[in-house]
């Protein structure tokens, strides 16, 4: 009866180690999987992000105050601006990016070297100017940005009159 009792006992030991083994692998397993899927959910929530900021169209408007040079020439009264989209890039490496300028008020100029360049110029004369840069990704993602610019006349200040009054002896 020992005999039995002391097999039995090993073979339930032996079972419930398996069992045990098994339980442990299966919330092992389980454990791997929520990790996955929390990975999963997080990237995802970041590709969301990335992807709803590239598609929402920002408009924000900045603007900038320069003044003609005093060149002691009244018949120049223009500035040189550059207008530098440059420094603009896309999240997602390798996308190509296009570029527009659009005046959307201000006296007419004419962009150089052309409207779909990173980097354009133009010469003002007093005035306020505004612009809008666009700028899509080869997948149609668009980002819109707004630029004022204002020209201010060229400074110039009143002369000073300085009068001294003398004693002096007739005329002069």
């Amino acid at each position: 009866m020992k005999q039995i009792f002391s097999t039995l006992l090993i073979i339930g030991m032996a079972v419930g180690f398996f069992i045990w083994k098994e339980f442990d692998r299966i919330n092992r397993k389980e454990f791997q999987l929520n990790r996955i899927a929390e990975q999963e959910l997080i990237e995802q929530q970041k590709l969301n992000q990335i992807r709803a900021l590239q598609q929402k169209k920002i408009s924000s408007n900045s603007k900038h105050r320069v003044h003609v040079l005093h060149d002691n020439n009244p018949e120049t009264n223009t500035y040189a601006i550059i207008l530098d989209g440059s420094g603009s890039r896309d999240p997602d490496p390798g996308d190509h990016l296009t570029y527009e300028w659009v005046q959307k008020s201000g006296i007419p100029i004419q962009l150089k070297p052309h409207a779909n360049a990173s980097v354009v110029s133009f010469e003002g004369s007093p005035g306020e100017y505004v612009f809008e840069l666009t700028i899509v990704d080869n997948y149609g993602a668009t980002t819109k940005k707004v630029q004022t610019v204002t020209i201010n006349p060229e400074p110039n200040k009143s002369p000073l009159v300085d009068i001294k009054v003398r004693k002096g002896k007739g005329t002069i």
